[in-house]
């Protein structure tokens, strides 16, 4: 998780001043639908902290996300955006690490 969480920053998700509130939200979240530690935990932890940044930015930085994530749990349906952003702002790719099962929450807030 915390390789995840340092990949956003490069990746342009965040910046580094974005982690204390994601980690906030991933160690107590808001809704009792994000308390599993999962894919889908940890991406409303990265969305809920992201709603006091910039709006403007808000759909690139969520696109960007969803590729990281996606990439990560090799799904294959954004890998070639989030390679291609994370290789466009900070070097080359990151390796991707293994997969966890992604699991999306029924009982969202």
């Amino acid at each position: 998780m915390h390789e995840l969480v340092i990949r956003t920053t490069h990746g342009g998700v965040g910046s580094n001043r974005l982690i204390p509130s994601m980690l906030h939200e991933w160690r107590k979240p808001r809704c009792e639908a994000f308390e599993p530690r999962n894919i889908w935990s940890l991406y409303n932890a990265f969305t809920e902290s992201l709603k006091v940044g910039n709006l403007a930015e808000l759909p690139n930085r969520t696109e960007t996300l969803n590729g990281l994530l996606d990439a990560h749990v090799e799904l294959g349906l954004n890998r070639e955006l989030s390679q291609e952003r994370l290789s466009s702002k900070r070097g080359p790719p990151l390796a991707i690490e293994t997969p966890i099962s992604a699991v999306k929450s029924e009982n969202a807030c």
